[in-house]
């Protein structure tokens, strides 16, 4: 298997290699025919897209000095649209940096690629002949698309192509045809984040969220604000290589070889602590419960979970109580707090936030949410516990 994905690997990067010299004449002469006076969208258009296919292409074979140049160059044509006139500094610039783009170019690019880690459930699954996860590209970028492709086949997924925000929209929710993740590009004709408002406009239409990716060249603030704000799970620069990538989806998809993220609820109300036992378990994770509170400390000892859920209001102590006396505890500093509590006034919120929350879920909890919520403070807590495992060391 790793074989395999080694060998596309190398013949992509070697197919990149062939056809540098080619795409940077092309580059050259879509500049050569910009004028500063009046320039013309569409050629603007052209030279953009481009430098835009070059960078991400490029990166995503880990050839990360010709992915970035051409990705700040599509940046700055980009700001070129609308213009009456082109500032001459401005296209000066940008023929420094593809004469730049050409040195790299003399220079052999590797054809070595380290092929993505083969985790044995993996391949275990391929062995077993299970139906590999469903990842739907979404991207206009054909060429980008023809690569992922290849990639993720070898890797044992199974993959379908959008090119428009407008098929992908319709296969879920009018085909009611979800994917297990959606690997999603901002950037369309539409607008620059148009991808993160299609999302938006799906995840309002279904029940559950759907698990998506964003892929995009752009790696800016607005965009990844853009990204969060529509429900993507994680946010990959296309001049990446693709051993993240893959190391992405499969822990998206359960394919990573991880223990399950392990949960401690709190709350002296029985029924609740059941309910919320059974929908954080049915999402994958590993549950202990504790109706008093006051057992809290011992049962962190002994479980050691990467999220602990308080309710708020219970008679021996309260949420925030345990909070802030968890917090003195220095080993304790990075385990991520959630208060649960059917309180609806933010200045009540605030005063238990200060105690040592890191946020407020507001009871009746949607189980969806209380699923995300607890997954992505779980995923940072385990981070946030290895870089300083790291820095110890």
């Amino acid at each position: 298997m790793a074989d395999s994905v080694t060998q596309v690997l190398q013949n992509l990067s070697e197919k990149l290699h062939d056809e540098l010299p080619q795409r940077l004449l092309d580059v050259q002469k879509a500049l050569n025919e910009i004028e500063c006076k009046r320039p013309k969208p569409k050629q603007i258009n052209t030279l953009f897209n481009l430098l835009h296919k070059l960078s991400g292409i490029a990166g995503t074979l880990n050839h990360a000095s010709v992915g970035t140049l051409a990705g700040d160059m599509a940046i700055k044509v980009q700001s070129w649209e609308g213009l009456d006139t082109i500032e001459e500094n401005d296209f000066l610039k940008i023929k420094k940096q593809l004469h730049q783009l050409e040195k790299i170019a003399i220079i052999k690019l590797s054809s070595s690629t380290a092929p993505p880690l083969m985790n044995s459930a993996r391949e275990s699954a391929r062995k077993a002949s299970v139906t590999p996860p469903l990842i739907y590209v979404v991207d206009d970028d054909q060429e980008f698309n023809e690569m992922v492709i290849q990639l993720l086949e070898t890797c044992f997924y199974r993959v379908k192509v959008f090119d428009s925000l407008q098929a992908f929209k319709h296969a879920i929710i009018e085909l009611h045809e979800k994917p297990d993740l959606a690997l999603l590009d901002l950037d369309f004709p539409e607008s620059r984040i148009a991808g993160a408002e299609v999302l938006s406009d799906i995840n309002a239409a279904l029940s559950t969220p759907l698990l998506a990716v964003c892929m995009s060249q752009h790696d800016d603030l607005p965009s990844r604000l853009a990204a969060l704000r529509a429900g993507m799970s994680r946010y990959i620069v296309k001049n990446t290589d693709f051993n993240n990538l893959c190391s992405i989806l499969d822990s998206l998809t359960y394919r990573a070889e991880q223990t399950p993220y392990r949960v401690l609820v709190v709350d002296d109300d029985e029924t609740g602590l059941m309910a919320y036992k059974n929908a954080l378990e049915s999402a994958g994770i590993e549950v202990e419960t504790l109706s008093n509170p006051l057992e809290t400390l011992s049962r962190l000892d002994g479980f050691k979970p990467d999220v602990l859920v308080l309710d708020v209001y219970m008679p021996e102590a309260s949420g925030p109580e345990i909070a802030a006396v968890i917090r003195e505890k220095k080993y304790l500093n990075w385990l991520p707090i959630l208060f649960l509590s059917a309180e609806t006034d933010p200045s009540k919120h605030a005063i238990a936030l200060a105690h040592g929350g890191d946020d407020f879920l507001t009871k009746p909890v949607n189980f969806s949410y209380l699923q995300l919520a607890v997954k992505a403070r779980a995923w940072r807590a385990r981070q946030l516990r290895e870089l300083l495992h790291t820095n110890e060391s």
